[in-house]
Protein backbone atom coordinates (compact mmCIF):
# COMPACT_ATOMS: atom_id res chain seq x y z
CA UNK A 1 0.00 0.00 0.00
CA UNK A 2 1.20 3.38 -0.81
CA UNK A 3 0.81 5.81 1.97
CA UNK A 4 -0.14 9.47 1.79
CA UNK A 5 2.93 11.12 1.81
CA UNK A 6 2.21 14.35 0.84
CA UNK A 7 -0.56 14.93 3.32
CA UNK A 8 -0.33 17.86 5.42
CA UNK A 9 2.37 19.04 2.86
CA UNK A 10 0.73 19.52 -0.63
CA UNK A 11 -2.96 18.56 0.96
CA UNK A 12 -4.33 18.34 4.41
CA UNK A 13 -3.84 15.56 6.66
CA UNK A 14 -6.80 15.60 8.39
CA UNK A 15 -10.30 14.28 6.31
CA UNK A 16 -12.66 16.94 7.80
CA UNK A 17 -9.62 19.67 6.82
CA UNK A 18 -9.28 18.25 3.17
CA UNK A 19 -12.73 18.01 2.50
CA UNK A 20 -12.92 21.91 3.57
CA UNK A 21 -9.94 22.69 1.19
CA UNK A 22 -11.20 20.80 -1.42
CA UNK A 23 -14.33 22.67 -1.39
CA UNK A 24 -12.52 25.94 -1.54
CA UNK A 25 -10.61 25.14 -3.91
CA UNK A 26 -14.04 24.80 -5.62
CA UNK A 27 -15.05 28.30 -4.38
CA UNK A 28 -12.31 30.07 -4.79
CA UNK A 29 -12.60 32.88 -6.86
CA UNK A 30 -9.82 31.89 -9.18
CA UNK A 31 -11.77 28.29 -9.37
CA UNK A 32 -15.20 27.26 -10.95
CA UNK A 33 -16.76 29.47 -8.14
CA UNK A 34 -19.34 26.34 -7.32
CA UNK A 35 -19.27 22.99 -5.78
CA UNK A 36 -20.34 20.44 -8.47
CA UNK A 37 -23.92 19.85 -9.63
CA UNK A 38 -26.02 18.33 -11.90
CA UNK A 39 -24.62 16.20 -14.68
CA UNK A 40 -24.45 17.42 -17.80
CA UNK A 41 -24.37 15.72 -21.54
CA UNK A 42 -20.68 15.61 -22.01
CA UNK A 43 -18.19 13.93 -23.66
CA UNK A 44 -15.20 14.49 -22.05
CA UNK A 45 -12.99 11.94 -22.63
CA UNK A 46 -9.43 13.78 -20.88
CA UNK A 47 -8.88 16.86 -18.56
CA UNK A 48 -5.25 18.29 -17.95
CA UNK A 49 -4.55 19.53 -14.22
CA UNK A 50 -1.56 21.11 -12.23
CA UNK A 51 0.03 18.78 -10.04
CA UNK A 52 1.61 21.26 -7.38
CA UNK A 53 0.31 21.78 -3.95
CA UNK A 54 -3.43 22.69 -3.54
CA UNK A 55 -2.62 26.33 -2.02
CA UNK A 56 -0.96 27.12 -5.35
CA UNK A 57 -2.72 24.91 -8.13
CA UNK A 58 -6.18 23.43 -6.17
CA UNK A 59 -8.53 26.65 -7.54
CA UNK A 60 -6.96 25.89 -11.32
CA UNK A 61 -7.34 21.74 -10.60
CA UNK A 62 -11.22 22.31 -9.31
CA UNK A 63 -12.27 23.24 -12.87
CA UNK A 64 -11.38 20.13 -14.31
CA UNK A 65 -12.44 18.48 -11.43
CA UNK A 66 -16.07 19.86 -11.98
CA UNK A 67 -16.10 19.12 -15.62
CA UNK A 68 -15.57 15.46 -15.14
CA UNK A 69 -18.06 15.76 -11.63
CA UNK A 70 -20.86 16.78 -13.95
CA UNK A 71 -19.58 14.38 -16.85
CA UNK A 72 -21.13 10.34 -16.53
CA UNK A 73 -19.00 8.28 -14.50
CA UNK A 74 -16.36 6.97 -16.79
CA UNK A 75 -15.25 3.26 -16.04
CA UNK A 76 -11.62 3.70 -15.78
CA UNK A 77 -9.53 6.75 -14.70
CA UNK A 78 -5.92 6.54 -15.86
CA UNK A 79 -3.53 9.09 -14.18
CA UNK A 80 -0.66 9.84 -15.98
CA UNK A 81 1.86 12.56 -14.21
CA UNK A 82 5.98 13.26 -14.48
CA UNK A 83 9.23 11.70 -12.73
CA UNK A 84 10.56 15.21 -10.92
CA UNK A 85 13.22 12.15 -9.78
CA UNK A 86 14.54 9.91 -12.31
CA UNK A 87 14.60 9.85 -16.31
CA UNK A 88 12.63 6.73 -16.52
CA UNK A 89 8.67 6.02 -16.72
CA UNK A 90 6.87 2.99 -15.21
CA UNK A 91 3.50 2.48 -13.48
CA UNK A 92 1.99 1.59 -10.04
CA UNK A 93 -0.46 -1.33 -8.86
CA UNK A 94 -0.38 -0.14 -5.41
CA UNK A 95 -3.02 0.70 -3.80
CA UNK A 96 -3.13 4.43 -2.44
CA UNK A 97 -3.89 5.84 0.68
CA UNK A 98 -5.20 9.40 1.58
CA UNK A 99 -6.56 11.00 4.06
CA UNK A 100 -10.49 9.99 3.10
CA UNK A 101 -9.74 6.40 2.46
CA UNK A 102 -8.22 3.81 0.09
CA UNK A 103 -8.06 3.99 -4.06
CA UNK A 104 -7.57 0.55 -5.43
CA UNK A 105 -5.44 0.62 -8.83
CA UNK A 106 -7.77 -1.55 -11.71
CA UNK A 107 -5.26 -4.83 -11.18
CA UNK A 108 -6.57 -6.38 -14.66
CA UNK A 109 -6.06 -3.36 -16.85
CA UNK A 110 -3.06 -2.78 -15.39
CA UNK A 111 -1.52 -6.06 -15.82
CA UNK A 112 -2.93 -5.39 -19.68
CA UNK A 113 -1.09 -2.41 -19.90
CA UNK A 114 2.45 -4.19 -19.01
CA UNK A 115 1.73 -7.12 -21.11
CA UNK A 116 0.46 -5.27 -24.51
CA UNK A 117 2.58 -1.65 -23.60
CA UNK A 118 6.12 -0.08 -23.69
CA UNK A 119 5.69 0.88 -20.13
CA UNK A 120 6.28 -1.61 -17.22
CA UNK A 121 5.16 -1.48 -13.42
CA UNK A 122 7.66 0.81 -10.99
CA UNK A 123 6.90 0.95 -7.94
CA UNK A 124 10.01 2.61 -7.19
CA UNK A 125 9.05 5.80 -9.61
CA UNK A 126 6.41 6.72 -7.15
CA UNK A 127 7.64 6.51 -3.89
CA UNK A 128 8.27 10.11 -2.83
CA UNK A 129 6.14 11.59 -6.30
CA UNK A 130 3.43 13.82 -5.67
CA UNK A 131 1.76 14.70 -9.01
CA UNK A 132 -0.48 11.20 -8.97
CA UNK A 133 -1.12 11.20 -5.13
CA UNK A 134 -2.18 14.82 -5.22
CA UNK A 135 -4.75 14.16 -7.66
CA UNK A 136 -6.77 11.35 -5.72
CA UNK A 137 -8.30 13.53 -3.01
CA UNK A 138 -9.95 15.10 -5.86
CA UNK A 139 -11.65 12.36 -7.33
CA UNK A 140 -12.37 11.00 -3.96
CA UNK A 141 -14.43 14.07 -3.04
CA UNK A 142 -16.05 14.22 -6.26
CA UNK A 143 -17.31 10.79 -6.16
CA UNK A 144 -17.43 10.39 -2.32
CA UNK A 145 -20.90 8.26 -2.83
CA UNK A 146 -19.12 6.06 -5.27
CA UNK A 147 -15.38 5.23 -3.81
CA UNK A 148 -15.52 1.97 -5.13
CA UNK A 149 -15.72 2.95 -8.71
CA UNK A 150 -12.48 5.36 -8.75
Amino acid sequence: MRQARFAGVFYEKAESLLIRQIEDCFLHERGPGALPSNKIKSSLKAVIVPHASYLYSGPCAAWGYKAIAESEMPDLFILIGPSHHYNESGFSMETYETPLGLVRVKQDFARKLAEKGNLKQNENLHDGEHCLEIQIPFLQYIYRKNPEKI
